[in-house]
C-alpha cells in the first residue's frame, strides 16, 4: 500500500509521505470537530502511556459527517525513533492500520502521539516534519500535567505547515493511578503557551 520511501522518516506517520488518497478523500475542508468515545479514548492514552519516556504513536479511523469526525478505532503504532521529542510510526504498524481502515469503509481520521514532557500544542518538529494535509493530529502532553488537545494544520503553498488551529475535541474522563490522585484531570481549550491569534489558530515561524 506505500511505495518505497527516500527517507527513513518518510513513512505516513511521522506525517510525511501520502496516504492511499481513498482514506483521506474528502478531507480538504477544515475540521472543527472531534468525538471519540470513552473506551477508545482510554485504550489510546494507554498506549501512550506505556511508551513513556519516548513519544508514543498511533491512528485513529473515524467517520466524517461534514467538518465533524467520530473516531471508529485506535490503531497502535510502534515509535521506530524510540525518541522523547520526534516518532516515525513503524511501517507495518502503518500498513496493518490502514489495510484494517478501508476494510471498514472508514478514513483515517487523526494521527496521535504524545509530547512525554512538554504541554500538546504542536512543537517544531511537529510542524518541520508534516507534510500531509486533511489530517487532524491528536496530542496527550504528560506534563506539567496530563492534556489532550486535538489541531488542524495550515500548509503554505510549498507544502510546510505554517499554522495549527485548535480543533473541538470531546471525549470521556480517564481515570486511572497518578500518585495520591485518583483521576487524570484532561485540559482543552485554553493555550498553555501564548500565541494564538484569538481565534483558535496559532501561527509558526
Amino acid at each position: 500500500m506505500y511505495g518505497p520511501m527516500t527517507t527513513r522518516r518518510q513513512y505516513l506517520w511521522s506525517s510525511r509521505g501520502t496516504a492511499p488518497i481513498q482514506l483521506i478523500r474528502g478531507q480538504n475542508r477544515v475540521i472543527s470537530k472531534l468525538t471519540c468515545d470513552d473506551d477508545t479514548f482510554t485504550t489510546m492514552l494507554e498506549h501512550l502511556r506505556q511508551a513513556l519516556p519516548a513519544e508514543g504513536v498511533g491512528l485513529l479511523s473515524a467517520i466524517r459527517s461534514g467538518r465533524e469526525l467520530v473516531a471508529g478505532r485506535f490503531y497502535e503504532g510502534r515509535n521506530i525513533e524510540s525518541s522523547r521529542t520526534r516518532y516515525t510510526m513503524h511501517p507495518a504498524d502503518v500498513s496493518t492500520a490502514l489495510n484494517d481502515i478501508e476494510r471498514r469503509g472508514e478514513v483515517v481520521g487523526a494521527v496521535v502521539h504524545s509530547h512525554p514532557r512538554t504541554p500538546p500544542v504542536p512543537s517544531r518538529f511537529d510542524l518541520i516534519d508534516a507534510t500531509l494535509p486533511g489530517i487532524v493530529h491528536v496530542i496527550a502532553g504528560f506534563q506539567p500535567m496530563l492534556s489532550v488537545r486535538a489541531w488542524w494544520l495550515d500548509f503554505d503553498q510549498h507544502g510546510n505547515a505554517v499554522a495549527a488551529r485548535e480543533v473541538e475535541f470531546k471525549s470521556g474522563v480517564v481515570h486511572g493511578e497518578a500518585g495520591e490522585r485518583d483521576s487524570f484531570p484532561i485540559v482543552r481549550g485554553e493555550f498553555e503557551q501564548r500565541g494564538d491569534d484569538g481565534r483558535g489558530r496559532r501561527e509558526f515561524a
